[in-house]
């Protein structure tokens, strides 16, 4: 269904995927202009950088295909009395959130995405076995980072349906983990660790695939995540305790 509501008008829909397109392909160029300059920032090489954008932009897709849209949008349905009809329905209202909008033209943009990541594997060259394992547990880690954050916002949004601004936050949070935590200086660097956890979401996973990440960090990110949905679980159903109905 929300495909089809996607796809109602042909040219929304490819703008949109095109628009989403051109941004990845300009922001490729940028990294390859940058080394033709320089042969690495911050220590990171070409293949390097251009990892730890894929790895940002695929969790980013993913997250906008499966959750972001329906924690988002909540804000909208609590402000519009909508969310009174999810609460009479015979389903996790929680559930119902995350997976209600489905944003599938997102999905379009994971294949090239991947083209992506599979050229800067090429380009980095080879990689141990349990570099490559690492990689793809602490990126899965960084999704439950996302969505811990993602059931945080949503618990406030029972408290202010002015939740734009943060959002917007977030959003411009994880535009800034296209480049290695490394290169900010040491207030925004302990800022996007441990309180905007962008580092942990993205450039943890990347220092993992070149065997740059210590054992501290390993145990931080995993312990992060545990706490996040722990928290951000508790704090949801302490909100949704606490939110009077528009009919109330």
């Amino acid at each position: 269904m929300a495909f089809s509501t996607a796809t109602v008008s042909k040219f929304d829909f490819w703008s949109f995927v095109i628009g989403k397109l051109v941004r990845i392909v300009l922001f490729l160029v940028l990294i390859v202009s940058l080394f033709r300059f320089t042969d690495n920032i911050v220590g990171f090489t070409k293949g390097q950088m251009i990892l730890l954008y894929a790895t940002m932009n695929l969790i980013d897709i993913i997250v906008q295909v499966f959750f972001f849209r329906g924690f988002h949008a909540l804000q909208h349905e609590v402000r519009k009395g909508n969310f009174d009809f999810a609460l009479t329905k015979p389903v996790d209202p929680l559930v119902l959130t995350t997976f209600r909008y489905v944003d599938l033209m997102d999905i379009v943009t994971l294949l090239p995405s991947v083209g992506i990541l599979v050229w800067a594997i090429v380009e980095i060259g080879s990689a141990t076995f349990s570099q490559a394992i690492w990689y793809t547990l602490l990126s899965l880690n960084g999704l439950a980072i996302v969505y811990g954050i993602g059931l945080i916002f949503g618990g406030l949004t029972f408290y202010t349906t002015q939740m734009e601004n943060i959002w917007m936050f977030y959003r411009h949070g994880m535009q800034m983990a296209r480049f290695p935590v490394d290169i900010y200086s040491g207030f925004f660097r302990f800022t996007f660790t441990f309180i905007l956890p962008i580092a942990v979401i993205v450039t943890f996973p990347a220092k993992a695939y070149f065997g740059i990440l210590s054992l501290p960090f390993y145990l931080y990110s995993f312990g992060l995540s545990i706490v996040l949905i722990m928290f951000g679980k508790w704090f949801w159903n302490h909100a949704l305790a606490k939110y009077q109905s528009a009919s109330s």
